[in-house]
């Protein structure tokens, strides 16, 4: 019996997400450089979101379905992951997307993060009730979407009020 259907999966995905999106079309163009508690501006931080949430459909393919890893440029704007050498640690990953995004106009972050938040979508829309069943994918899921989209979104409006 699944855990959850996938259309409330993608509502509580969608419903995370736009207020969060909602926010960041409202910021000015100069705030996106402004530097978070984290240590990242708001554009490096919102490539290291639109990344997690492109790991949701190859995450699909390659742990739940058992299939090959979709080849990394179709699936993130960064280089240097494979595949190959196992899964690096999320910093890897996160050092990689904050440097993609010191080199994209905000307008290309912010379509990346369109593009993955839409295929995050599809990817759990298309779940089947059997993959729906497994806790642990729809736990990855949250991490990855719902459940890490407030954090940021504190982190971004303290920035983008000054108190980064």
């Amino acid at each position: 019996m699944p855990v959850v259907t996938g259309a409330e999966l993608e509502d509580r995905v969608g419903a995370g997400w736009r207020p969060f999106r909602t926010e960041v079309a409202a910021l000015p163009e100069d705030a996106f450089d402004m530097v978070t508690s984290s240590g990242w501006t708001i554009r490096e931080m919102l490539a290291h979101v639109a990344f997690w949430e492109e790991t949701v459909a190859p995450f699909v393919e390659g742990m739940l379905r058992g299939r090959d890893w979709p080849d990394q440029a179709e699936w993130h704007g960064g280089g240097g992951f494979d595949g190959t050498d196992g899964w690096p640690h999320a910093d890897v990953h996160n050092a990689r997307e904050a440097a993609w995004a010191r080199t994209h106009s905000v307008a290309e972050v912010l379509a990346r993060w369109d593009r993955a938040h839409a295929r995050c979508l599809a990817a759990v829309g298309g779940l089947s009730d059997a993959e729906l069943a497994d806790a642990r994918f729809i736990d990855e899921v949250k991490m990855q979407t719902y459940g890490h989209y407030p954090e940021h979104l504190a982190e971004m409006r303290a920035a983008a009020s000054g108190n980064g």
